[in-house]
């Protein structure tokens, strides 16, 4: 009884320093994050976009993985443009990731892997897991896991999906807040942005070089 009552002033020390570094860190993911999207904001070229997205994230420490893929010149698939952390598919073909590329296209929206897992689980209790939504929501989850993800973030340019930023922290299931996920999705759309100027550019100059 004596040692309970010595032990639970210093477990509940423990637990509030803990508390408070996690906090400190959150505090400071967002701080970085919302430091990458006014950086980004005055960068036209999109290859220096993507290093500067890349290296900032990979700094925070927030992240194993990390990976931008672009539309492929074949308009069939998304390539492999920078990474940082482990090799990741070099491609994602519409034809092998079809129900990803579909949600992709319908939704605009960041993909979870820890959603995709619940409403797989959820379709394949109602339903079976041979059924329709089912097999759709384990194609996606498959997709993922093969991009080594547990979240995509498209970038929107003129209505489409012109690029996907890929991460995954390996040493947590639950990656990022609502909070952490609404600023990475804030950098998503500041990619798109520069995405379609610097398209923009692109054909400007082309049209003065044939002027």
């Amino acid at each position: 009884f004596v040692i309970l009552i010595l032990f639970d002033p210093i477990r509940a020390a423990i637990e509030g320093a803990a508390s408070r570094i996690f906090l400190a860190r959150r505090h400071e993911f967002a701080r970085q994050l919302q430091a990458l999207r006014r950086n980004m904001a005055s960068v036209i070229d999109a290859h220096e976009m993507i290093e500067l997205v890349l290296d900032q994230l990979w700094a925070t420490r927030r992240v194993t993985h990390a990976a931008v893929y672009l539309v492929a010149d074949d308009f069939i698939g998304h390539r492999l443009t920078s990474f940082r952390g482990p090799q990741p598919a070099e491609r994602i073909d519409v034809v092998s990731h079809r129900a990803l590329f579909s949600h992709l296209h319908e939704a605009k929206t960041p993909i979870l892997l820890e959603i995709v897992e619940r409403k797989f689980q959820e379709a394949a209790g109602e339903e079976g897991e041979k059924s329709g939504h089912a097999a759709l929501w384990q194609e996606v989850r498959g997709s993922m896991r093969a991009l080594n993800a547990n979240i995509l973030l498209p970038f929107i340019a003129s209505g489409e999906v012109a690029g996907l930023l890929a991460l995954n922290d390996v040493r947590i299931t639950e990656t990022f807040s609502a909070d952490e996920l609404a600023l990475l999705m804030g950098i998503a759309e500041q990619a798109g942005v520069t995405l379609e100027n610097f398209r923009l550019f692109e054909r400007m100059k082309e049209r003065d070089r044939l002027a």
